[in-house]
């Protein structure tokens, strides 16, 4: 029987495929929502920032490279590598670490959390494909 390590999951392929630069373009929306705040409390405010852009959205990046199999230009990358099962497995490991990880905020935000992955599995999964109902005319 061969031997999983979770490291493995995470090759070269599967790293491009969860673009983190990506993902950082949503840290303007973070920064406005805490500009908002009445009183900040920075040790959670860091936990959720990094369990936000450094797990669920490059989660949720790779996933929907996962389930659509780009080959031309997306979200940063000008020719993806062909997707893994790696791939697959690496982004549970990251939404779960996210969901738990959220747990040292409040109970509150790692639902919150558990809602964004669903939702966005749900918007990318090729049986579920909430994609393929929205489009920008509706907007």
């Amino acid at each position: 029987m061969k031997k999983i390590f979770i490291l493995s999951w995470f090759d070269k392929s599967t790293v491009k495929h969860l673009r983190l630069p990506f993902s950082f373009y949503l840290m303007p929306v973070f920064l406005f929502a805490l500009s908002q705040a009445g009183s900040i409390n920075w040790l959670t405010t860091a936990i959720a920032f990094i369990i936000l852009h450094l797990f669920i959205f490059p989660s949720s990046n790779g996933y929907n490279s996962y389930q659509d199999r780009d080959e031309t230009s997306i979200g940063g990358i000008k020719h993806p590598p062909k997707v893994t099962r790696n791939l697959y497995f690496a982004t549970f490991f990251l939404d779960f670490v996210g969901v738990l990880g959220a747990l040292f905020v409040s109970v509150y935000f790692s639902l919150f959390v558990l809602i964004f992955v669903l939702m966005s599995r749900a918007y990318s999964n090729r049986n579920v494909r909430l994609k393929k109902n929205i489009r920008s005319s509706d907007f």
